[in-house]
């Protein structure tokens, strides 16, 4: 992956490029991810030379990482990746830039969760608790990293709104410093805050603070998890096996409170699907950033693509996991997968 500052990147150099469309980055440094030719099924892989020019490397093919296509190079295991086109087509600025790949590296981390979910689902163990132990354990995990994901990206947000400039004077800002921690934005104390009071206390845009409004209550579930295991040392659910999967109990809150719990998701005696849980977990932090982007977008103006009509795209060992997980949560029991 190759970052370039605007001052470093010869404008001929980068006409040389068979995917920049745009030479004039206003300001913006240039992330060079590999890009996949879809017409003739090739990788661009690029380095940068001493002198400021751009070496090739034959042959070379991106295993984890993001890149820039047209189209998926692989439909069943690349996946998709909105706040990825734009921060490289629109908005990389250098502040913006440590953020975004600390949200890439988070949707990296939520493709291993599945996996170890997926193994943990599949074992043999001589006793039950052996898989409640293991189990209990990664939901712990995938709750403390949600968590941190959203002040990753409230730190994002932070930045974003830094570049938000008057029309008159490129050099006052519109927008006031906003916290680096999302529960400031949402909570007064324990108490979620209305879209009135958080665009007038930060001064914020509706759509911006719509969205801070539509991911509070989400939000403070998950909060309240990470309250519970982290403060109160709380374990993290009741897991249990049967034959169609692995379930957690829903006879109280917090895990009572998800919106995924119906007859689709529910077995007997308020239990529900683990596996419908961790999809739903990771669905939602996946899309977190797509909502913000199309509120930012709506009411903030930002400098023209870079490489037009190019999407960008992430791909791991383990990322077909994110992208079947709408089919996950279509059919959640690994059980009748075995069937």
């Amino acid at each position: 992956m190759l970052q370039l500052g605007a001052k470093e990147v010869r404008a001929k150099e980068l006409r040389k490029l068979p995917f920049i469309t745009n030479t004039k980055l206003a300001g913006r440094q240039l992330i060079l991810p590999p890009y996949y030719d879809t017409a003739v099924g090739e990788w661009y892989v690029y380095v940068t030379q001493e002198n400021g020019t751009f070496q090739r490397l034959a042959g070379a093919t991106p295993v984890s990482g993001i890149y820039l296509a047209s189209a998926p190079a692989a439909p069943q295991s690349d996946y998709e990746f909105f706040l990825g086109t734009f921060v490289i087509q629109h908005l990389s600025f250098a502040r913006i830039i440590p953020r975004f790949f600390q949200v890439v590296h988070a949707v990296h981390q939520f493709a291993a969760s599945l996996r170890r979910y997926h193994v943990i689902s599949r074992l043999s163990e001589p006793s039950p608790t052996g898989v409640y132990f293991l189990l209990e354990g990664e939901l712990t995990f995938l709750t403390l990293a949600i968590r941190r994901y959203y002040d990753l990206l409230q730190k994002l947000s932070l930045e974003a709104a830094v570049l938000v400039k008057t029309a008159d004077d490129f050099s006052k800002r519109v927008l006031p410093n906003l916290p680096q921690s999302f529960a400031d934005m949402v909570l007064n104390g324990d108490q979620l805050r209305s879209a009135a009071d958080i665009a007038s206390k930060w001064r914020l845009p509706q759509p911006i603070a719509d969205f801070y409004v539509s991911e509070g209550v989400h939000f403070q579930r998950v909060r309240d998890i990470r309250v519970a295991i982290e403060h109160h040392g709380k374990p993290a659910a009741l897991v249990m096996q049967l034959p169609d999967g692995l379930v957690l109990s829903l006879s109280s809150s917090p895990w009572s409170d998800f919106p995924i719990w119906d007859d689709n998701t529910r077995r007997p005696n308020d239990l529900g699907s683990a596996r419908a849980l961790f999809a739903f977990l990771i669905s939602n932090a996946l899309d977190l950033p797509t909502r913000f982007v199309r509120a930012y977008w709506s009411c903030v103006a930002t400098p023209p693509a870079i490489a037009k009509g190019l999407t960008c795209y992430l791909r791991n060992p383990y990322s077909d996991l994110l992208v079947g997980l709408p089919s996950v949560l279509r059919q959640p029991w690994e059980g009748l997968d075995r069937a």
